[in-house]
């Protein structure tokens, strides 16, 4: 790995962050595996729920980070290159982006609307519900967003958003680091303080949000058969432990948010599961839709479950 320190662009390892972090819209839906009684309340209530991260299926996200942390150490060769990770790792890593991450609320929609391993381990007896894209993430785009509070109350709050395809592969997240941090070993290359400078506030920037999202949109490539989306909201310090409801899953009191759509969602299809053949379960769904003025067709999967 060799750099020309003089001509260095961060322009364009910021370029690789906005392609791993961001959706590229190529498709105009994205799909939520649910139940039906998750379906009754986000229409009742126009409002979707999103978890904390470190609640999320994948307990082992956080350790996934700290091998990538451990793989880029071990084979470094330079000294000074090791010692800058290290004190990243330490004074960023362990605590800002921490705490950020047990502030993060997420919400997880699949490229794929019908796929066999996802309806057995999120839609087995369910449906998906198909979303919008441009219209879920221009609600990520605005400064504020509406949530229900603890009293069911609507109430505005800003956060922190971020949106993007889960990242199950290391080598871009790998080779933005490698290269932001021997930058840095290097900067004294320059010999020009004021460019120097620059460079290093620019290359902090990088490896934040470089690591930022490894923390929300990291998953292990186990899990690449879901073809993830997330949408990621960060509570500022102001509304912490004022704002989260909570619920059991999993044998786990689970906080969440919730997210007041302020009037209808941006439903365009309901498909049901493989294993479902009661036609009164597609009337039961129907007269549901019809109740909250939804016309939205509904469909049955392709897909065969044994």
């Amino acid at each position: 790995m060799k750099m020309d320190i003089e001509s260095f662009d961060f322009n364009t390892l910021e370029e690789y962050i906005s392609k791993s972090q961001h959706i590229n819209c190529t498709k105009d839906y994205i799909f939520h595996y649910t139940g039906l009684e998750s379906l009754i309340n986000m229409l009742k209530t126009s409002t979707l729920w999103a978890t904390n991260c470190e609640y999320l299926n994948d307990l082992l996200e956080l350790k996934d980070i700290e091998r990538l942390y451990k793989n880029i150490i071990d084979n470094a060769t330079d000294e000074k290159f090791k010692k800058y990770i290290g004190i990243y790792k330490e004074d960023i890593h362990e605590g800002i982006l921490k705490k950020l991450r047990k502030q993060t609320y997420i919400i997880s929609f699949s490229r794929d609307n019908d796929s066999v391993a996802m309806w057995k381990n999120y839609g087995k007896n369910g449906i998906v519900l198909e979303f919008d894209t441009p219209t879920m993430i221009d609600t990520v785009k605005v400064d504020e967003i509406n949530i229900l509070d603890r009293d069911g109350a609507v109430k505005e709050i800003s956060t922190i958003k971020r949106y993007g395809e889960a990242m199950y592969d290391d080598s871009r997240i790998i080779s933005i680091l490698e290269q932001s941090f021997e930058a840095l070993t290097r900067l004294h290359e320059i010999n020009n303080p004021e460019k120097e400078k620059e460079i290093q506030d620019n290359l902090f920037n990088v490896i934040f949000d470089t690591l930022n999202a490894a923390f929300i949109l990291k998953k292990d490539k186990n899990f690449s058969y879901e073809n993830e989306i997330r949408i990621a909201y960060t509570l500022k310090d102001e509304y912490v432990g004022k704002v989260e409801h909570f619920r059991a899953r999993n044998n786990l009191i689970t906080p969440y948010i919730v997210i007041d759509f302020n009037g209808k969602l941006p439903l365009k299809s309901i498909t049901i599961n493989p294993e479902q053949k009661d036609d009164m379960y597609e009337d039961g769904i129907r007269n549901l839709l019809k109740a909250y003025d939804y016309d939205i067709p509904i469909n049955y999967s392709s897909s065969k479950v044994r």
